[in-house]
């Protein structure tokens, strides 16, 4: 003989609402969501730190070496007769190189 009375899974305690799987998945994401967003936090912030640094500071370390290098060339005298005459004999030679002379006969006969 049971001196108690034995509660079934279908009969909630007295006073309070039954469980359903729902409730779990809520109190689940409840107690693992902070720190999920705290993770997710931080990745963004490392993304946006990566972003920042390849999109401006790198753009801007090497807008200053362009301008550096405009005035180191505004510094130079260029011989531009000098600088015409090599761009024409670049120019002859490729020239040069594309024609060439059509064979005549039959490199295949002896």
């Amino acid at each position: 003989m049971l001196w108690f009375k034995h509660k079934t899974a279908s009969e909630p305690a007295a006073g309070r609402k039954e469980k359903t799987i729902g409730d779990y998945l809520l109190s689940q994401l409840v107690r693992y969501g902070y720190g999920l967003t705290i993770i997710i936090i931080i990745l963004v912030l490392v993304w946006l730190m990566y972003f920042l640094y390849c999109n401006v500071y790198q753009t801007l370390g090497q807008a200053e070496i362009v301008t550096q290098l405009k005035q180191k060339v505004l510094e130079e005298d260029l011989q531009q007769d000098k600088f015409n005459l090599v761009v024409e004999k670049l120019k002859a030679k490729q020239q040069a190189a594309t024609s060439t002379p059509p064979l005549t006969g039959n490199p295949f006969k002896k």
